[in-house]
């Protein structure tokens, strides 16, 4: 009888780890084809889009709103400046490309430079399409130069509606490689771009003013922050 049940798990055995082979390599296989899929983006320019233009933040727990300007150039860098009002500029944020640099600018405390690591932006970023939380939005933004302000609108900028784990909506626009013209908090804080328009923005506005000193830093702990920074 024990002959019998020895041979009997043998024959088990021997018919068990062919099938598991050939699971595995199916199990392989399979994985290996699903990672030759290609992947897929949202259709965005392939190159830098420059443009320029006007920024507004409110927040419901202040009456104070910023007001700014926005610039990209077409080399990836940006300058980024708000105050009280447009005639009352009082942070400048610059980050360019080329210079792999910081611009920092604070009204009373001048400018500084600080080191940016090694960045690849030859290129604008890409997103995969397919997302659950990205929605192209039937509406349009009117939010070019001349245009109402309107962010859904039968004319204007088409723009993907994005939701964050955190609550945080924003309003991305493929024309400008996916780039963020609206963007609401759970807390209120609303950061808009309007009077939008496509020109190429001078290379000064990307360094500090000619003659200007500027202090070399490592970090910077005690930059006051725009209001609405929060």
């Amino acid at each position: 009888m024990s002959t019998i049940l020895n041979t009997a798990r043998r024959t088990a055995w021997i018919l068990f780890i062919p099938s598991l082979i050939l699971g595995v390599l199916v199990w392989k296989n399979a994985g290996t084809a699903a990672q030759a899929v290609p992947k897929t983006y949202v259709a965005a320019p392939e190159e830098w889009v420059p443009f320029q233009a006007h920024l507004q933040i409110t927040h419901p727990d202040s009456a104070v709103r910023v007001e700014g300007r926005y610039f990209r150039n077409k080399d990836g860098s940006t300058r980024r400046e708000t105050g009280p009002s447009l005639d009352d500029i009082r942070i400048v944020d610059i980050v360019n490309a080329l210079d792999r640099a910081r611009y920092l600018y604070a009204a009373g405390k001048g400018w500084v430079r600080l080191p940016l690591p090694p960045m690849n932006v030859a290129r604008p970023p890409k997103w995969i399409a397919g997302q659950p939380n990205w929605k192209l939005m039937e509406t349009k933004a009117a939010v070019r130069k001349g245009e109402s302000g309107n962010l859904s609108a039968a004319m204007g900028l088409t723009v993907y509606l994005v939701m964050s784990q955190d609550g945080t909506s924003k309003l991305k626009a493929p024309e400008l490689n996916l780039f963020d013209i609206a963007t609401t908090r759970p807390d209120g804080r609303h950061e808009r771009y309007d009077q939008i328009e496509l020109v190429n923005p001078s290379d000064d506005l990307f360094k500090p003013p000619a003659g200007a000193a500027v202090e070399d830093k490592a970090t910077v702990n005690d930059w006051p922050p725009e209001p609405h920074a929060h």
